[in-house]
């Protein structure tokens, strides 16, 4: 273990002890400025006040996006749409919790991604099937067709109206621990997932001992040893501060997240129709550009992650492909749930 980590772990419980006085001081309770956004008349001199949540840290494109977005809300509108982005865990501790407020009303627009969506539609689960897209040009094909439009109606479903598809990468295996060159080594492994029980199936299915965790406890998890590894992205890794606590990053490209904007069907409905079509118009930000800013950081990312002492691992096309058969059973396993329909049009993008 590298002697700055060992000194950033020292200074990591320190933190926490701080924090933990900081949030008893502040306490749980939401605040009037998480309630859903106030609405005014729609002028210039009264705007209509919309809120904008996803749970990024602010160092991460999701929340450069975000707040291009508003700008541009903003602009398109004169000023009669305001909007107020909020991050980092602020208003709810995870992404399927603020999708759950978005629903209820108590939230305006939020981001989250896919695999979030999935404990409330199971039709999302169709982004959780292992190496679903080979490359980025499948995965945005797919965003921008057939199939990104099936999971519109389903949003529309649940009170909620899709902006925009972005991108929240390609996962990898992140360790703590031991180098992942094979699925062999993946055997004992604790690992941390997204409370998913389709992510605990395949990397039990692999050999780990998977089990899920809120994001914002993965750090602690890593650094005190409860935890092995996870999959994230380069993005991920810096922006929380992973590669203070890991050292192996192995290039699997197993899972494609796409992360989707919505707003509350309610809200959307009650605005004058230029103002609706104002939101729309800048959904390239939240969709294009969100997935363009996730490419460009992945990259530079991955410099980042070398210099602070991660290694990163390339695995050869055959060690892949018994990545790739070890899972295929998962595709039958969760058919009927998600919908053979919904998984052929995936499918049909990466043929």
């Amino acid at each position: 273990m590298k002697v700055n980590k060992i000194l950033k772990r020292v200074l990591f419980f320190g933190f926490l002890i701080l924090s933990s006085m900081v949030i008893a001081a502040c306490g749980t309770s939401k605040s009037s400025s998480s309630a859903s956004g106030s609405k005014g008349s729609g002028t210039s001199e009264d705007p209509i006040k919309l809120n904008y949540y996803h749970v990024a840290q602010e160092n991460h494109p999701t929340h450069a996006v975000a707040v291009e977005y508003k700008e541009k809300v903003e602009e398109l509108s004169e000023g009669r749409l305001q909007l107020e982005v909020f991050c980092c865990g602020q208003l709810y501790p995870s992404e399927t919790d603020g999708a759950e407020a978005a629903i209820k009303g108590d939230v305006d627009i939020a981001m989250s991604s896919a695999p979030a969506m999935s404990s409330l539609n199971s039709s999302f689960m169709v982004f959780d099937l292992p190496f679903l897209f080979k490359n980025e040009e499948q995965a945005y094909a797919a965003l921008d067709g057939e199939l990104s439009a099936a999971l519109d109606k389903k949003l529309e479903e649940m009170g909620l109206v899709s902006i925009g598809w972005g991108s929240t990468g390609f996962k990898q295996l992140v360790s703590a621990k031991d180098p992942i060159k094979s699925v062999d080594d993946l055997k004992g492994m604790r690992m941390r997932v997204m409370e998913n029980k389709m992510h605990m199936d395949i990397f039990n299915s692999l050999g780990t001992n998977a089990s899920g965790l809120a994001f914002g406890e993965v750090y602690s998890a890593l650094s005190q040893g409860t935890h092995d590894m996870l999959d994230s992205t380069a993005a991920y890794v810096m922006s929380s501060s992973f590669y203070e606590v890991v050292d192996y990053f192995t290039v699997t490209n197993h899972f494609f997240h796409p992360a989707v904007t919505f707003i509350n069907k309610e809200t959307y409905d009650s605005l004058p129709e230029d103002l609706q079509q104002v939101l729309m118009e800048a959904g390239n930000i939240v969709g294009e550009k969100h997935r363009q800013l996730v490419a460009e950081q992945e990259k530079t990312d991955r410099k980042k992650m070398v210099d602070e002492g991660v290694e990163i691992i390339e695995l050869s096309d055959k060690e892949l492909e018994k990545f790739e058969e070890a899972v295929q059973p998962i595709y039958e396993k969760y058919e009927d749930e998600i919908g053979k329909d919904l998984i052929d049009i995936a499918k049909s993008y990466s043929e």
